[in-house]
C-alpha cells in the first residue's frame, strides 16, 4: 500500500488532498504545525504528525517517524495579502521560510531538489519537468554558486547530469 506524507494539513488544500488519499485507500501521513488529529476521519491508515517546514530538528523528526514514503505532498504555506511597498522584509522572509524553503527543505530530506533530481530520480522511473532553458544567463550564476563544490562520491553522477544537459551546460564539457 503507497504512503503519502502531506504538510499543511489543518486546513484548505492540504486537509482535502489528506481526506482524498485516506478515501482511495492510500497511508496518510498529514502534518501540521500543531497537530490535531480531529481534522481528519479516524483510520488506521492515517497518521497526524507536528512539522514545521521552517525548522530543521522538526523536518529531521518527521522524516524518521515517518520512514519510506512513496509521495511527498508540499503544501504548507502563509498566505501575504497585502501591499509589498509597505511589508516588512520580517514577513517577507516569514513568507519565504515557509513557502519556499519549506517546500526545498522538504523535499531535500526525502529526495533532493532541482534539475539534478529530475536526471537522480530517471533510473527509478520518476519523471518531472525541471523546466531547462540553457539559452538563457541562468547558468553564468549557477556555475558561479557551485564552487568545484562538488564531493569526490558525486563525480559519476555530475559527469552524467552533464553529459545529459549538453556540451558546455554550466561551462562544464560534457563527460
Amino acid at each position: 500500500m503507497n504512503t503519502v506524507l502531506i504538510t499543511g494539513c489543518s486546513s484548505g488544500f492540504g486537509l482535502n488532498t489528506a481526506k482524498s488519499f485516506l478515501e482511495r485507500d492510500w497511508n496518510v501521513i498529514a502534518s501540521m504545525r500543531s497537530p490535531r488529529e480531529d481534522l481528519l476521519p479516524p483510520s488506521a491508515r492515517l497518521r497526524v504528525l507536528g512539522l514545521d517546514v521552517t525548522d530543521s530538528s522538526s523536518i529531521r523528526r518527521v522524516v524518521e517517524t515517518a520512514g519510506p514514503i512513496d509521495v511527498l505532498v508540499n503544501n504548507a504555506g502563509i498566505g501575504l495579502a497585502t501591499v509589498f511597498e509597505t511589508t516588512s522584509m520580517e514577513t517577507v522572509r516569514e513568507v519565504f521560510a515557509t513557502n519556499t524553503f519549506g517546500t526545498m527543505a522538504m523535499t531535500q530530506a526525502f529526495v533532493a531538489f532541482t534539475e539534478s533530481l529530475a536526471l537522480e530520480l530517471e533510473p527509478f522511473n520518476v519523471r518531472l519537468n525541471p523546466g531547462l532553458s540553457p539559452e538563457t544567463r541562468f547558468a553564468d550564476g549557477a556555475r558561479r554558486r557551485m564552487k568545484g563544490d562538488v564531493p569526490e562520491d558525486y563525480a559519476g553522477f555530475v559527469q552524467h547530469v552533464f553529459a545529459k544537459m549538453g556540451a558546455g551546460y554550466l561551462g562544464y564539457p560534457a563527460a
